[in-house]
């Protein structure tokens, strides 16, 4: 399966462009991530006349993919080991050979904003990071407003942004989550755009830049791409709690960061060298019973 690869829409920090609205306004109230309240305190200085409401993304692993190809392979010679707690920490560290865990990787949008992400040219400090989020006014008109979001060290070309953490948590005696065991974080190269909820109706667009998950679209990694797995090194045979969380560095600005996790419990035999699920996470539905296209 080929990775999609977008040409980058060079925009000028932090100006509003105007844009009609599209489809049916209809949204709810959103609950906005922090990092967006100096940007709204600063537009209601400007316009105290006109309320803007934000249109962000919502970002959610969608279980269709991950479920159905969970299982065991080797690390590859690409494969690292990425912290959960700083992803800029890359282990130079060799596994090639190790066993894993890994899966094809489906993450969502199902908010009515566009995912929007450009990355700037190399500079000293890095590659630096910008999101285009989506605001819209009481007469429905739309404006898009920049801001950066994160900074990729040097030398960690092609490995961009956290897109997820894959996490094994102990079964504690009651069947609830235990401690955590191993955590592994996932780095993007490229995002796109595959079909998925199609009565999603964004009431703003936005222009492409180097990484988009449209609204109502979501990204499809393929099984076992660059360092999505879970390493099982040291891990021994038992049943554990996974937990795939989506933007779990919370660098991406979206609505909702409460449903961003989803969750299943695994056995793993490290003996008889398998892995299955015993307990399956409900599946992934699209807004208000919207349709699904696969």
């Amino acid at each position: 399966m080929n990775r999609i690869g977008v040409v980058p829409a060079v925009l000028a920090a932090a100006i509003l462009i105007s844009c009609g609205p599209q489809g049916s306004v209809g949204m709810d109230p959103f609950n906005l991530n922090p990092q967006m309240a100096q940007i709204q305190a600063q537009d209601s200085l400007v316009e105290p006349a006109s309320f803007r409401r934000y249109v962000l993304p919502d970002m959610q692993p969608w279980s269709l993919e991950e479920v159905s190809t969970f299982g065991l392979a080797y690390a590859n010679s690409n494969d690292r080991l990425v912290s959960c707690d700083d992803w800029t920490q890359i282990s130079p560290e060799l596994i090639t050979g190790q066993r894993i865990i890994t899966f094809q990787l489906g993450s969502a949008n199902l908010g009515l904003g566009h995912l929007r992400v450009r990355r700037g040219p190399q500079m000293p400090d890095g590659w630096h990071f910008f999101q285009t989020t989506s605001q819209v006014d009481n007469a429905g008109q739309c404006y898009s407003t920049e801001q950066e979001i994160a900074v990729v060290p040097p030398g960690q070309n092609g490995r961009w942004l956290p897109l997820a953490s894959f996490s094994l948590y102990t079964e504690a005696d009651d069947g609830s989550v235990g401690e955590l065991v191993v955590c592994q974080m996932k780095r993007w190269c490229c995002l796109g755009s595959s079909p998925t909820c199609n009565t999603i109706r964004p009431p703003c667009s936005l222009g492409y830049q180097t990484d988009n998950i449209d609204s109502g679209t979501r990204d499809v990694y393929p099984f076992h791409w660059q360092d999505q797995f879970v390493p099982l090194q040291n891990v021994p045979s038992g049943r554990y709690w996974f937990e795939h969380k989506i933007n779990a560095a919370r660098v991406l600005i979206e609505s909702d960061y409460s449903n961003n996790s989803l969750w299943f419990k695994i056995e793993l035999n490290r003996e008889a060298d398998t892995v299955r699920i015993v307990e399956y996470p409900n599946a992934s539905v699209c807004p208000s019973g919207g349709d699904e296209t696969h």
